[in-house]
């Protein structure tokens, strides 16, 4: 499900700092390591959880997993798992100062590219 996948990937500061990371610029794991001032095997499991939910890819694509080589975010799938924890958080309730509904105001989001 969903909420679950977007618990694991938002619910620890260290893979938000990643995914910030590779928001940014295509980058290897190595690279984000040095940026962030943690062991390379601590972003390696981490990425992987990332990799896993599906928010973080290869780049480019279809790169052999396991490989080294560059990753980035995927911008739609993170969308999607942000959407899905407004509106699991808020039990689908509108929220104040929005005249839409829950629902509507996360399609907005997702089209407005957030």
């Amino acid at each position: 499900m969903s909420v679950e996948i977007a618990a694991r990937v938002f619910g620890s500061s260290l893979r938000l700092a990643l995914l910030r990371h590779y928001r940014g610029t295509a980058s290897s794991q190595a690279d984000a390591a040095a940026a962030l001032d943690l062991t390379q095997s601590v972003v390696s499991k981490n990425t992987a959880v990332l990799v896993d939910a599906g928010v973080v890819v290869p780049d480019p694509p279809g790169r052999w997993k396991g490989t080294p080589g560059k990753y980035i975010v995927d911008e739609e799938r993170l969308r999607h798992l942000m959407a899905v924890t407004m509106i699991y958080s808020l039990n689908g309730q509108p929220i104040k100062g929005f005249d839409k509904d829950l629902r509507e105001a996360a399609e907005t989001l997702t089209k407005e590219g957030w």
